[in-house]
């Protein structure tokens, strides 16, 4: 819509809601300004919120010269619209759109922002019949501006085609309330829950981040709470330790950083009224390996508030399920103190010699909250190529427990058996272990040479 600037006349404004008639040689004027809704002098569009988001009034205003002589109707903003903390409102939020006038010619028939300088609004006949307009004043931002009660002023003008000066001109008041909203919502691309996945090693995590949208107008600091509702419970009812998992934060101007997770933190704090601003989340776990397997669940939940000093808005939340993951293991790892090869690799002996000793490192990652047992198994005694076999007291083996409650049955050297025996048996929650078995041969001084080869084997096994 294009406004006809043409007048040149100045619009002078007087106190809301002041009416002047011009002494003029060529025309007395009426203008008569009122509220359609509660009949007020005034143009009082409302309040906006998180609900409403568009607000009108509609005043009508009634025109007319004595004698009669063809006129014009003129507007300007003479005061902006200002609120209490000296913020200013966009003029271009405002909208205005004229009915009636059917015998003259109006300049704004459709929703048009409202223009801050002198516009012209109609134009009577050219006889200058008394007219009625009806005047729609409107305000529907798409982003809420900064909270508050905001008053300007609006003057109209009434000039005489003929005229060199307003026969009237009337200021009347313009408010509108713009009430304090939080909006924390997820972006189109954000996950919507917590599934923590991973691997048997400990290290678990939420494949696709959590992308926050977060605003707000409200006056004052407002701070992004994080609220670990609860614990995170398997299907036994055990719980997970926070301690465990970690939280970085990524948003749009400052690096990112990592912290632990607790119960109840503050991630970020603004200390003023924002646009949209986008924060991302990404979660780690590393899960110690005596944690108890299952599926542990809760809920992690996001608040958006007004923070200390902040004034207070509607709470806005955004709640994420979580699932994590944790495998249930049993794993027995044997490492060689003397090598990287696992095996019982001695060197030549003479007969009535005893070899050096050969010592072995086991750990027992377990999670199952079941009692095991790590079982030695000897295929036959040493053999030679030749069939020969060295007596069983020739191999022997010793323990020495590391860690765990369980009880390790061969502290003492002990001749390792044909079969299968039991070398250490946990205790009844299953708990990790560590410990260390080192073997020997003994060489008969009546040993025939060869090579003497066996067959030995280590499992763990539920009991």
């Amino acid at each position: 819509m294009m406004w006809d600037m043409r007048c040149k006349k100045t619009l002078v404004g007087v106190a809301a809601g002041a009416l002047l008639a011009c002494a003029s040689a060529e025309a007395a004027g009426s203008m008569a300004i009122s509220a359609v809704r509660g009949g007020s002098t005034a143009i009082n569009l409302g309040e906006l919120d998180s609900v409403r988001r568009t607000t009108y009034e509609e005043v009508t205003i009634q025109l007319s010269t004595s004698p009669a002589a063809q006129f014009q109707l003129f507007s300007l903003v003479s005061a902006p619209l200002i609120n209490e903390r000296g913020i200013t409102l966009d003029p271009a939020l405002l909208t205005i759109e004229i009915s009636g006038g059917n015998s003259g010619t109006v300049r704004v028939r459709t929703i048009t922002p409202l223009p801050s300088g002198t516009a012209e609004l109609f134009t009577s006949s050219a006889t200058g019949e008394a007219e009625t307009l009806r005047i729609l004043f409107g305000c529907s931002p798409q982003t809420l501006p900064a909270a508050g009660s905001y008053v300007g002023a609006m003057t109209f003008s009434l000039v005489s085609v003929e005229g060199s000066s307003p026969i009237v001109i009337q200021t009347i008041p313009i408010r509108v309330t713009v009430y304090p909203v939080m909006s924390l919502a997820l972006d189109t691309d954000s996950a919507t829950r917590l599934r923590f996945r991973g691997d048997e090693q400990g290290t678990l995590i939420v494949s696709q981040p959590v992308r926050l949208l977060i605003s707000s107008n409200a006056p004052g600091p407002i701070e992004l709470v994080h609220i670990i509702e609860g614990s995170l419970l398997n299907e036994e009812g055990r719980s997970l330790p926070l301690s465990v998992l970690t939280l970085r934060i990524a948003e749009e101007g400052t690096p990112p950083k990592e912290i632990p997770v607790s119960t109840r933190m503050t991630l970020l704090t603004s200390e003023s009224a924002l646009a949209v601003r986008r924060v991302e989340l990404a979660y780690r776990a590393v899960v110690p390996v005596e944690q108890r397997g299952g599926v542990y669940r809760g809920v992690v939940n996001l608040q958006l508030a007004a923070a200390a000093g902040g004034v207070a808005a509607e709470r806005t939340s955004v709640q994420l399920p979580v699932e994590l993951d944790v495998p249930s293991m049993l794993r027995l790892t044997i490492l060689s103190a003397e090598s990287d090869r696992l095996e019982l690799a001695f060197s030549k002996l003479l007969p009535g010699e005893t070899s050096l000793p050969k010592t072995f490192s086991f750990t027992v990652q377990a999670n199952t909250g079941q009692p095991y047992g790590v079982f030695q198994e000897l295929a036959y005694l040493l053999v030679s190529d030749e069939g020969r076999q060295l007596p069983q007291e020739a191999f022997t083996c010793a323990g020495t427990a590391e860690a765990g409650s369980g009880t390790l049955r061969i502290t003492q050297e002990t001749s390792v058996l044909v079969g299968k025996s039991l070398v250490y048996q946990s205790d009844p929650s299953g708990a990790p272990a560590a410990f260390s078995v080192t073997c020997r041969v003994h060489v008969p001084k009546d040993a025939s040479g060869g090579l003497y080869r066996a067959s030995l084997r280590y499992t763990i096994t539920p009991l």
